[in-house]
């Protein structure tokens, strides 16, 4: 009998935190500090947890999306424009709760004079049925991502026969559309450096291990813009190896290179799709001919 009244103080407790956090009014919330403020669940992240808020600032979010971050429909990108907001906040952190549930802002938009302005805050929800949830809440289907059923064949070849230890190795990778729809996909944004991260690579001698990167990953981004493939068309990019490898012996080595395809949709903005562009092709590295020295650049 006493097992069964304990029972019972464990599932009202638990059936009046739940109607408590029912009852959290939607809107937008500074993040609270510590143990202060109430705790409501947050579903940003796949671990779960609790987020705490402090004070509330507005209920009006303004018109939300709900846009699909992952090619498995895991992760959302949840974008409110709240009304009523004081433009004083946009460095305090502060939470967005939807159906009692607790979203850190992770990122805002901005417009006017010298982007003074915030006109949007943006937020991570993981998971699908929390995704979902948040849209009945809101009024908003999840915008889900698909397979936008392009069709790319990859070519990767040297753009010479054969290259001399230590002098830079150029290869080329084409990409074409074999496909009846344009690919429309990001190029550029990691080329602000030593090499450009957009491309990784993996580089077999003919014997042994792989070789080690030991190039210069640094990457300060750069500038992007919207690369457009029309069925029948090809896309080149030009790219040095030893940006990654030494090439210091003779010998052939099997070189896979990976390009990431970010694929956007016809509005030039929104990712629809990740993806990599996969070429491989045999570089062959041999010894200079007699008069000739190899450039002695790099290590």
């Amino acid at each position: 009998m006493g097992g069964s009244w304990r029972w019972a103080v464990v599932l009202v407790a638990a059936l009046a935190m739940a109607a408590q956090a029912g009852t959290v009014k939607t809107g937008l919330y500074r993040m609270a500090k510590g143990d202060q403020g109430q705790a409501v669940r947050r579903c940003d992240v796949a671990e779960g947890g609790e987020v705490r808020l402090g004070q509330f600032l507005t209920g009006q979010l303004g018109q939300a999306s709900l846009v699909s971050t992952a090619n498995d429909n895991s992760r959302f990108e949840l974008t409110v424009e709240p009304k009523g907001m004081s433009q004083g906040l946009a460095e305090e952190p502060m939470v967005i709760v939807v159906a009692g549930m607790g979203m850190p802002v992770s990122g805002y938009g901005f417009s006017g004079p010298g982007e003074s302005r915030v006109t949007d805050l943006t937020a991570l929800v993981t998971g699908r049925a929390a995704a979902e949830k948040v849209g009945r809440a809101l009024g908003i289907r999840p915008k889900l991502r698909q397979h936008p059923g392009y069709q790319l064949l990859v070519t990767l070849k040297p753009r010479q026969p054969s290259y001399h230890p230590r002098e830079p190795v150029t290869l080329v990778m084409t990409i074409k559309n074999v496909g009846t729809k344009p690919v429309r996909f990001c190029d550029g944004g990691k080329q602000r450096g030593p090499r450009n991260n957009q491309f990784s690579f993996v580089a077999f001698p003919s014997a042994g291990p792989a070789l080690p990167d030991v190039g210069d990953p640094t990457n300060l981004g750069g500038l992007m813009s919207v690369a457009e493939i029309r069925p029948g068309e090809t896309f080149s990019k030009d790219v040095d190896l030893t940006k990654w490898f030494n090439f210091t012996r003779p010998d052939q080595y099997q070189v896979t290179a990976i390009y990431e395809l970010n694929l956007v949709g016809e509005d030039h903005v929104h990712i629809i799709w990740d993806d990599f562009a996969v070429g491989r092709c045999t570089v062959t590295i041999s010894e200079p001919g007699p008069g000739r020295k190899a450039d002695q650049r790099g290590g």
